[in-house]
C-alpha cells in the first residue's frame, strides 16, 4: 500500500500572503505534515508527495518534521496550471498493488483511514453527518441511495453526503480511473471521472466515522480548524491548582523604564522640503539610513524623497517592495532584514517608512528587531495612515490567520505628516473613517463637523483640521492609556469585527471600508445591550456621506465571522470584548472598563444584523 499525497498546482490561495495550502499550519503543523502522519498512523508507511513549484519549500517542511520511520518520495508536476487529474496520471506510476489518494488540505478529528473497506477496485470515502458536513467546507456533494453511489459533483441540487477528499484504488482500479480520464478533458474534476468509470463499473463507498473534520479551502475553514484543534487539545485546568503552589522569591530583579517623545509635524508642501529641515540628530547623521516604500509610491514620490536626502549628505538606500497586503509577511520581513544587515546599518541608523499603512507596519516592525531596535521615522503618504500606524507604538505583520498577529510596540523618532499630499478622493475618504471613529467614540462636535464637511475631502485645509484633530483625540487616549487596557481601549472601536471582515474578504476591502462595517456591527451590538442611545442611524448617515460601506458583504457568512473573532487575542471562552458607543461623543463603559464582554450568541445577533443597508 502506498499513501499519495496531491500537493502540487497553484491552488485556491486562501490568504492574501500566498502560502500554498500545504505549507498552512494548523495548531502547529503544515497540512502537508498532518497528512504525512495521518497515513503513518494507519500503519501506510510508503508514501508519495507530488509537488509542482512550490516543491522545494514542501520538501523542507517535511523534513523538518520528525518523519524519519517513513519513506517519502516526490513525484514532481512542473506544470502548476496542470489539472488534478495530471496528478493522479503522475503518482499512478508509483501503485504497485494499491493506494489510497489524498488532497494535502484536510484536518480530521480522528484518523480517517480506518473507515475504507477496500472492498472494490475504486471506493471513495464520504460523510454523511450533517452538522459535522455543515461547516466542513468541502466542495465536492454526494447522491447515495441505500450505501450506494447515485451522483457526485460540485453543483448537485440534491444530495445527502459529502466527499470527504479520500480515495482508494487497486492497481486495476488506478489504471481504469486514468483510461476513462483520458476519453474526457483532461481538466476535468475527478467527480466527474469517478461518475463516468461507475457507469461501467461499480464504484464503492466507504462511509466517515461520525466526527469534525474540515477540507480547507477557505480562511474561515482554516480559522475553524485551528480554533477546533486547540479545543480538542486545551486542558480543562492546571496540573496542579495554582493555590498549592509555592510562590517564588526573587533573589534580586529590576526594572525599565524609558521616555522618549515623538514628534508629530503636520506641515502642508513638508515632503517637497524635506532638505530644508533637520530628520536626525548629529549622532546619526554618519549612519547609513534606509527609505522603505512600496512600488506605486516610489513612482510618485520615492526619487524625490531619496534625493532630498541625499543632497543633505545623508547615507541613503531606498527599498521598494510589492504594493498590497501581501507584503506585511513574515517571508518579506526576513528577506529585508537579511538585505538591510547586508547593507551595513550600524544601532544610529533610521528605516524612513514612505508610504500607507503596509510600508509603516512592515518598517516599523523591521526597525523595532534590527539591532533590537533602530531609528523609525514615518513618512505618510495615506490619510489612513497619518492617523493610524505613523501615531502608535504598534508595528505588526499578518499570520496565515489574520492581521497583525506578529509584531511589537516601538516608538518611531519622528512622524512627518503633509496634508497637501495629492491623492485619490477615495483614499481620503478610507482615512477619515478612523477619524470618524474618534468623533464617535470621543467627540460629538467633531462628528458633526465631520457630517456636514463631507463635501471638502479634496481640500487641504479640511484636510489638515481632520488631521490634527484626530491626532489630539488620539494622543489624549495614548497619554492616558498607551497599551490599550483601559480607556485607549477606544483606539480599536470597529477593528474587532473589521480585522475579521478585512481578512475574510481577502483584503478585497480596504482598511477604512473594514473598519467603518465593523464599527457597525458594534453600534448593533450597543443597540442589543441597550445601551444610552441607538447609535445605528448615525452611524449609517456619516458612513454614507463619504462613501463608505456600512453593510457587510453577502459573500461573507456571519459564521465566518463569529469564527474570526474567537481567534482574536481579546476573546476569552465565550464571551469576546468590544468597545462599544453609549452615544455619539462618548463610548460606553461599565465600572471604568471599556472593552465590554459580550456573549457570542449577542455578537452573532449583532453581526447579522450588519448585513442589510
Amino acid at each position: 500500500m502506498i499513501g499519495i499525497i496531491l500537493a502540487a498546482g497553484r491552488g485556491q490561495k486562501i490568504n492574501a500572503l500566498h502560502t500554498p495550502k500545504p505549507l498552512l499550519w494548523v495548531y502547529g503543523k503544515p497540512l502537508i505534515v498532518r497528512q504525512i502522519e495521518l497515513l503513518r498512523e494507519a500503519d501506510i508507511r510508503n508514501v508519495a508527495v507530488v509537488v509542482g513549484s512550490r516543491g522545494a519549500e514542501i520538501r523542507s517542511a517535511i523534513a523538518d518534521a520528525n518523519l524519519k520511520d517513513m519513506r517519502i518520495q516526490y513525484i514532481e508536476e512542473p506544470n502548476d496550471d496542470a489539472g488534478i487529474l495530471h496528478s493522479f496520471e503522475r503518482a499512478a506510476g508509483f501503485v504497485e498493488s494499491e493506494c489510497v489518494i489524498t488532497s494535502c488540505d484536510l484536518v480530521f478529528e480522528r484518523n480517517p483511514y480506518q473507515a475504507l473497506t477496500k472492498r472494490s477496485d475504486v471506493e471513495v470515502l464520504v460523510s454523511k453527518h450533517k452538522k459535522e458536513n455543515e461547516f466542513s467546507g468541502a466542495p465536492v456533494f454526494v447522491e447515495t441511495r441505500f450505501g450506494k453511489l447515485v451522483a457526485m459533483g460540485r453543483t448537485l441540487d440534491e444530495y445527502d453526503a459529502l466527499h470527504a477528499g479520500i480515495h482508494y484504488f487497486t492497481k486495476k482500479g488506478i489504471n481504469n480511473f486514468l483510461a476513462e480520464a483520458k476519453s474526457m478533458d483532461f481538466q476535468e474534476e475527478p467527480s466527474e471521472v469517478i461518475m463516468r468509470l461507475h457507469g461501467n463499473s461499480t464504484v464503492a463507498l466507504s462511509f466517515l466515522p461520525e466526527m469534525e473534520w474540515f477540507d480547507i479551502n477557505a480562511a474561515d475553514t482554516l480559522l475553524r480548524a485551528e480554533m477546533f484543534m486547540r479545543r480538542t487539545h486545551a486542558h480543562a485546568k492546571p496540573a496542579q491548582e495554582l493555590v498549592s503552589l509555592k510562590e517564588l522569591v526573587p533573589a534580586a530583579s529590576f526594572t525599565y523604564t524609558k521616555t522618549q517623545e515623538t514628534r508629530v509635524i503636520i506641515e502642508s508642501g513638508i515632503l517637497k522640503q524635506l532638505s530644508t529641515v533637520r530628520l536626525m540628530g548629529p549622532e546619526r547623521a554618519g549612519s547609513h539610513h534606509i527609505i522603505i516604500t512600496d512600488e506605486n509610491v516610489d513612482t510618485l514620490f520615492g526619487d524625490s524623497v531619496f534625493s532630498q536626502l541625499r543632497n543633505v549628505g545623508y547615507r541613503v538606500t531606498k527599498l521598494v517592495i510589492p504594493a498590497g497586503e501581501q507584503s506585511k509577511s513574515m517571508a518579506l520581513y526576513n528577506d529585508f532584514a537579511e538585505r538591510i544587515i547586508a547593507l551595513g546599518i550600524d544601532e544610529h541608523s533610521i528605516i524612513f517608512a514612505l508610504g500607507g499603512g503596509v510600508v509603516a507596519n512592515i518598517s516599523g516592525l523591521l526597525a523595532a528587531t534590527l539591532y533590537r531596535g533602530i531609528g523609525l521615522v514615518h513618512l505618510p503618504t495615506t490619510i489612513m495612515n497619518m492617523l493610524d500606524v505613523s501615531i502608535s507604538l504598534k508595528q505588526g505583520i499578518n499570520g496565515q490567520k489574520g492581521k497583525n498577529l506578529v509584531g511589537s510596540y516601538y516608538q518611531p523618532l519622528l512622524a512627518v505628516i503633509d496634508p497637501a499630499l495629492s491623492m485619490p478622493d477615495s483614499l481620503v475618504r478610507d482615512g477619515i473613517s478612523e477619524a470618524i471613529k474618534h468623533a464617535i467614540c470621543q467627540d460629538a462636535d467633531f462628528y458633526q463637523y465631520l457630517l456636514e464637511n463631507a463635501h471638502r475631502v479634496a481640500d487641504p485645509l479640511f484636510r489638515e483640521e481632520v488631521i490634527k484633530r484626530t491626532i489630539n483625540l488620539k494622543i489624549e487616549l495614548m497619554h492616558e492609556d498607551m497599551f490599550e487596557n483601559h480607556r485607549g481601549m477606544i483606539l480599536q472601536y470597529g477593528h474587532e469585527a473589521g480585522h475579521a471582515i478585512e481578512f475574510l474578504s481577502r483584503f478585497e476591502l480596504s482598511h477604512g471600508q473594514s473598519i467603518a462595517i465593523g464599527m457597525r456591527v458594534s453600534a448593533e451590538i450597543a443597540k442589543l445591550m441597550e445601551a444610552g442611545e441607538n447609535t445605528v442611524d448615525a452611524h449609517k448617515k456619516i458612513f454614507r456621506a463619504y462613501k463608505l460601506p456600512c453593510a457587510i458583504p453577502e459573500y461573507i457568512e456571519p459564521h465566518a465571522i463569529i469564527d474570526a473573532l474567537k481567534y482574536n487575542k481579546k476573546t476569552l471562552a465565550r464571551e469576546a470584548r468590544f468597545v462599544l458607543p453609549d452615544f455619539i461623543g462618548k463610548a460606553w463603559k461599565i465600572k471604568g472598563d471599556y472593552g465590554i464582554p459580550c456573549p457570542m450568541d449577542l455578537v452573532q445577533k449583532a453581526v447579522k444584523k450588519s448585513y442589510g443597508k
